[in-house]
C-alpha cells in the first residue's frame, strides 16, 4: 500500500468509519471515566456534572481542528504531516517530540492502571506486576495491528454500553437530589476552569487519532465518526460524574480516588449486594488496555515513520520497556499522578493538542492556497 506520493505506508490495515467512532468512545472513558469525576468535585464541588459538560463542548471544538487537519492531509499520519510541512529540520525534532508525548501517556495510563487494581482489587499484589501484565497485553496488541485492535474494540463496546446502562438503573434508588444543589455556585469561571482540566483529559490527547486517522476506509465519514465518538464518550462521562455526586455527594466523590468504581459497588440485587464491581473493574481494565495500546501504537508506529524504517514491529519491546519506566519515575506515588493531572497535564497538553495542530493547519491551509 503507497500514498500518493509512491512511498509505502508502514501500517496497512483499514479500520471502517464504526470502528474508529469506537476506538474515540473508549479512548474518552478509558481513564477519564475514574479520573474525571475526583477531578472536577476537588475543583467546583457539587457543579462538577456542568464543568464536565462544558469539557464536552470545548472538546468537539478541538476535534474539529484535528478533523479539519487530518482531511488536509489525508493520507499522512501526524508525524508525516510535520515533515512534510515543515522539512526535514523544523519537522522531524517536532515529530520527536510528538512521539515522547505519545509515551509518556502510554506511561501515565499504565501507572493509573496500575494504582486502581492495587488499591481496589488486589491490594497485595506488587504494582509493578501489574504494570508488566498491562504491558504485556499492550505488546501483543500492538504486534497484532490496528485493524485486530479496533475488533476487540467494536467486541467489547455493546458490553460496556449495557453495563454502564445496568449501573444507571440499579442505583436510581440511591439517588439524592438535595447533594447536587445548589446548581451553579461556584459562577461561570470556576466551572469554565473545571472545564479546562476536562479538556486536557482526555480531549486535547485525541491528536493522537491523527495517527490513525488516515487508516479509516471513508474519509468522508471520519468527521462524523470523531464527533460521534466525542459526544458519546464525553456524555457517559458527564452522567458518571452526575451520579457520583448525586449519590455520595462532592465530599466523598472528591476524597475517592476511583468514584465510578465504588459505585458500582452499591448495586443490590433486593437488600443483597450484587458484587459486580469487580465485573466493571474487568472491563474499565479492558477497555483502559485498549486506550493504552493506541498510545503505544501511535508512538512506535510514529518513530517508524520518523526514520523511515519498513516496519514498526522491532521497536515495540524496547519502546515497551521504556514506558514501564517511565510510569514508575514520573510518577512515584497516586498523589502525584492526580497531581499532575489536576494542575500540570492540560498546560503540558496545550502544546501537542491546540498550538501546534493550529500552527500545521494554517500552513497546510496556506500551502494549498500557492
Amino acid at each position: 500500500m503507497v500514498n500518493r506520493w509512491g512511498e509505502k505506508m508502514i501500517e496497512k490495515g483499514k479500520i471502517s468509519s464504526s470502528q474508529f467512532a469506537i476506538l474515540v468512545t473508549m479512548f474518552t472513558i478509558g481513564s477519564a471515566a475514574m479520573l474525571i469525576p475526583t477531578l472536577l468535585t476537588l475543583e467546583i464541588k457539587q457543579d462538577a456534572w456542568i464543568g464536565a459538560v462544558f469539557g464536552v463542548i470545548f472538546g468537539l471544538l478541538f476535534v474539529s481542528l484535528y478533523s479539519s487537519l487530518g482531511k488536509k492531509n489525508g493520507e499522512y499520519t501526524l508525524v508525516e504531516s510535520c515533515e512534510k510541512l515543515l522539512g526535514k529540520w523544523i519537522g522531524k525534532p517536532l515529530s520527536f517530540l510528538y512521539i515522547f508525548y505519545f509515551l509518556s501517556l502510554t506511561a501515565a495510563l499504565l501507572r493509573q492502571l496500575g494504582d486502581f487494581m492495587t488499591t481496589q482489587i488486589m491490594p497485595n499484589t506488587p504494582l509493578q506486576a501489574i504494570i508488566l501484565l498491562a504491558t504485556a497485553v499492550m505488546i501483543y496488541g500492538t504486534r497484532l495491528g490496528l485493524e485486530s485492535l479496533a475488533r476487540t474494540a467494536q467486541l467489547i463496546f455493546p458490553w460496556l454500553i449495557l453495563f454502564f446502562i445496568l449501573i444507571i438503573i440499579a442505583t436510581m434508588p440511591n439517588i439524592d437530589w438535595q447533594k447536587i444543589q445548589p446548581v451553579y455556585e461556584h459562577g461561570t469561571l470556576s466551572i469554565m476552569r473545571a472545564g479546562y482540566i476536562f479538556l486536557g483529559i482526555p480531549f486535547l490527547d485525541f491528536v493522537i487519532f491523527l495517527m490513525i486517522f488516515p487508516y479509516v476506509n471513508d474519509q468522508s465519514a471520519a468527521k462524523k465518526a470523531f464527533l460521534t465518538g466525542t459526544v458519546v464518550g464525553g456524555l457517559i462521562i458527564v452522567i458518571i460524574t452526575a451520579l457520583s455526586i448525586l449519590i455520595f455527594g462532592h465530599y466523598l466523590t472528591s476524597v475517592n480516588f476511583f468514584a465510578p468504581y465504588v459505585l458500582a459497588k452499591k448495586i443490590t440485587i433486593g437488600n443483597f449486594p450484587a458484587r459486580i464491581e469487580a465485573v466493571f473493574g474487568g472491563i474499565w481494565f479492558i477497555g483502559t488496555i485498549i486506550k493504552i495500546t493506541v498510545c503505544f501504537y501511535a508512538s512506535v508506529l510514529g518513530f517508524a515513520q520518523c526514520l523511515h524504517f519498513r516496519d514498526y514491529r522491532f521497536l515495540i519491546m524496547p519502546f515497551a520497556i521504556i514506558a514501564v519506566v517511565l510510569s514508575i519515575l514520573m510518577f512515584p506515588n497516586i498523589v502525584f499522578f492526580y497531581y499532575v493531572a489536576l494542575n500540570i497535564w492540560t498546560s503540558y497538553s496545550l502544546v501537542f493538542g491546540v498550538f501546534l495542530p493550529f500552527l500545521l493547519l494554517i500552513i497546510s491551509i496556506f500551502r494549498k492556497r500557492v
